[in-house]
């Protein structure tokens, strides 16, 4: 644990890189949803399947800060690992379908690299507070 001024640690200023990951994930889903508003209404598989893409990186921006805030708490640290693995997945496997329908290709960038990024923090992360 590196110490900084007054006692606080690095991690407790959100030093996880998944918190920041997962806030970047949520910002491009939500502007997204927010430009995008047409396709939406002619079907709602997608509305859902996006909103849900929103909630994983909501959730893994809450869950890994949490485990940043309260490192003794290893369920947190699992349950942001997972979510991390969980997120980097479905966001590259999304980025891989629009590559190969050759659709939205440079508006699924961000969300491939993000997804690749939460993958390789979620796989490298250390299980030590």
């Amino acid at each position: 644990m590196h110490l900084t001024r007054a006692g606080e640690t690095a991690s407790s200023r959100g030093g996880d890189p998944l918190t920041g990951i997962g806030l970047l994930g949520a910002a491009d889903v939500a502007s997204f949803l927010a430009v995008r508003r047409q396709p939406f209404t002619s079907s709602k598989g997608r509305t859902r399947g996006a909103l849900a893409i929103l909630a994983l990186w909501l959730a893994l921006a809450a869950t890994s800060r949490m485990a940043t805030v309260r490192p003794g708490r290893s369920g947190v640290r699992i349950s942001s690992r997972a979510l991390g693995l969980l997120c980097g997945l479905a966001n590259v496997a999304l980025f891989v379908v629009h590559l190969r329908i050759q659709k939205g290709r440079l508006r699924s960038v961000p969300g491939g690299f993000l997804g690749a990024a939460a993958l390789v923090c979620a796989v490298h992360q250390k299980d030590n507070p």
